[in-house]
């Protein structure tokens, strides 16, 4: 028996909706589908969270999901007086999932999608896009000492993650990480900053502290 959540929301001119939920964290056997569909009016403003990780790890959980889909549709809508189309799809993001996907997911344990669109995130949404551009894409080792003074490498761990405008001011940020609390730290890194409280506000982020 498949566990499934529907959700309509329309966002009318000015209006802003923030979604950033926990991560869906999906039993063993589990069967999940969800389906967002987002009408933005064209000066309305959205933030969506689209996250999951591999399950219960202290249960021996590792993508043992019998089945998970998410699907999230960005509609661009228009007023009755307008002489735009009435709907028009702007981003279609989808995840299927099945119980073989543990072998494609190893070594991560968590993955989300940001979906952000909107005046009040242009700019914001463009320096996104140039952060990661200019990020340094191969990460040298930490160096750290023994305590004889020999020093020794280790790799800092850091989620992988990618950032783009696709459509339409739509910007798509896709991030990955071995552990869900890398992929948290990423997030709260590129979200938790004074511009976006200032947007949202800090009670709106309490998923990414």
């Amino acid at each position: 028996m498949t566990t499934g959540q529907k959700l309509n929301v329309r966002i009318e001119e000015g209006g802003l909706l923030v979604l950033l939920p926990d991560p869906i964290q999906p039993f063993a056997d589990s069967a999940y589908s969800q389906e967002q569909v987002f009408e933005m009016l064209p000066e309305s403003n959205l933030m969506l969270l689209d996250w999951l990780n591999s399950g219960r790890p202290a249960r021996g959980e590792n993508w043992t999901l019998s089945s998970f889909r998410s699907r999230n549709d960005v509609y661009e809508v228009h007023s009755p007086t307008s002489t735009a189309p009435s709907r028009r799809l702007v981003l279609r993001d989808t995840l299927i999932l099945n119980s073989e996907c543990a072998k494609t997911m190893y070594p991560h344990e968590c993955f989300a999608t940001l979906i952000i669109r909107g005046p009040l995130f242009k700019k914001f949404s463009e320096d996104l896009v140039e952060k990661f551009k200019s990020e340094e894409k191969v990460r040298r080792p930490m160096r750290m000492m023994r305590r004889d003074n020999t020093e020794i490498k280790k790799k800092k761990e850091r989620a992988t993650w990618t950032a783009g405008m696709v459509r339409d001011g739509v910007c798509v940020v896709k991030v990955a990480g071995e552990k869900s609390e890398i992929v948290k730290n990423l997030l709260n890194e590129l979200l938790v900053v004074e511009e976006i409280e200032k947007i949202v506000g800090r009670e709106a982020l309490r998923s990414l502290l």
